[in-house]
């Protein structure tokens, strides 16, 4: 479900913002063995904005994120992390600030023994208003 960005924006005062509380509504793919839920997400954003992906997975699962930006170019990889005993885990990171407005992709990985799963979605980067 996503919130009033309009909204979320004046309370920034800067950019469209917002955050997401439902996988269905935004989740491009998701596979394998090792079960992934989107929990929360910012994913409207603006240049170095600090974001975070709220997942949930398996207890105790080890997690990569891959954020394919075409900054230089590079992906950057954030982990690994273990999720907690509830399965839960958190990516936080800035938003380059010299990257191109538009839809960018990441895939969250989680292994647990020899299962694996993916988790794939986007972030949308907006120039501040």
């Amino acid at each position: 479900k996503l919130l009033d960005s309009q909204t979320q924006a004046q309370q920034k005062n800067r950019g469209v913002w917002s955050q997401c509380t439902s996988a269905d509504d935004i989740a491009l793919s998701v596979s394998g063995d090792v079960q992934i839920q989107l929990q929360w997400a910012n994913v409207m954003l603006d240049r170095g904005d600090k974001t975070t992906v709220a997942l949930q997975t398996e207890s105790n699962a080890m997690c990569v994120m891959a954020l394919p930006y075409d900054v230089n170019p590079i992906t950057a990889i954030l982990g690994p992390l273990n999720a907690d005993a509830d399965g839960n885990i958190q990516f936080q990171w800035y938003v380059p600030s010299t990257i191109d407005p538009g839809d960018w992709p990441y895939t969250v990985t989680c292994t647990l023994g020899k299962r694996t799963g993916a988790y794939r979605n986007i972030l949308q980067v907006f120039l501040p208003h």
